[in-house]
């Protein structure tokens, strides 16, 4: 661990030195698309990150014969050595649950979270979702979700704002052991300061597939368009062409779950996770490759 804070620590150093000797000269840095002493930093920063531990879930109890009450959280945490970059974050929900009919039912829930950077309080989100379900036959289902949502930050006062997100998807059950569904949603950030107002436009496509043995394997892609309003090509994006930044990000997902194998009710599942960005912004392109291993459990 020593090591790897010395590292970083050097990695910080030579960052702001380095910008310290651009700014004394007046110029700017080597390169547009790759700047060395920044590639080096957030190097050094990753060479620190621990795996990102994570959880969630949800109780409906029902009040009347049509009338329920739904509750649940997510939690996750991610640690680095020297806990300089920790971060933690809680969410609750709460609300009721209508039952329409045979086929329909709608839900009007409340959010609230907090987020926690190197232990301290971050930023504070609060606001509503609603959701709808409609059953269209044994195969066919449609739902809907829109939700509004208000970020306040501690410090960061520029990111305070309201959100808001709808979608629209459909699921269909193809045989007794396939089902396809799609998704199509959009997104809108609407915080303080012009440059970090954005829209996002996203879809969502996906299988799953029952195999013998317990076996579920399930596959989905993701593509989602992110257009930012305000800026002319400077601060805080700089982007290559002088325009607006517009990023592209895809995202691929397989999972395998076994429901016969158990640890303490718990099955385990396995996804694997492929996703790239490309914008034409500097120095914001990635591409990531990750593992997740969860335990999943209906109640």
């Amino acid at each position: 661990m020593t090591g790897t804070n010395t590292k970083l620590a050097a990695a910080v150093e030579a960052y702001f030195a380095d910008l310290g000797r651009v700014r004394a000269s007046g110029g700017a840095t080597g390169e547009r698309s790759s700047y060395g002493p920044l590639a080096n930093l957030l190097n050094a920063v990753g060479a620190t990150l621990k795996p990102k531990v994570f959880c969630g879930g949800e109780y409906a109890y029902p009040l009347t014969e049509r009338l329920g009450i739904r509750a649940g959280g997510d939690a996750s945490r991610r640690e680095y050595e020297g806990s300089t970059f920790d971060r933690t974050f809680v969410g609750l929900h709460l609300g009721p649950r209508w039952l329409i009919g045979a086929a329909s039912e709608v839900s009007l829930l409340a959010e609230v979270s907090r987020q926690w950077h190197s232990g301290n309080p971050d930023s504070d989100t609060f606001g509503g979702r609603i959701e709808a379900e409609r059953r269209l036959g044994p195969r066919w289902r449609l739902d809907a979700s829109a939700a509004w949502r208000k970020r306040d930050y501690r410090r960061h006062d520029y990111l305070d704002g309201p959100a808001r997100e709808v979608s629209l998807g459909a699921s269909w059950v193809a045989t007794p052991t396939l089902r396809l569904w799609a998704t199509l949603g959009h997104d809108r950030d609407r915080p303080k300061t012009k440059q970090w107002r954005s829209a996002a436009l996203w879809g969502r496509r996906g299988a799953s597939f029952v195999l013998p043995r317990g076996f579920t394997l399930g596959a989905s892609g993701a593509l989602r368009r992110t257009a930012y309003e305000g800026g002319d090509g400077g601060w805080p994006h700089y982007t290559d062409d002088g325009t607006r930044r517009t990023d592209m990000t895809r995202t691929l997902r397989v999972s395998v779950l076994n429901r016969g194998l158990t640890f303490a009710g718990f099955s385990p599942r396995l996804t694997l996770v492929d996703e790239m960005r490309t914008t034409n912004a500097q120095l914001q392109d990635y591409k990531r490759n990750r593992a997740e291993l969860g335990f999943v459990k209906q109640f």
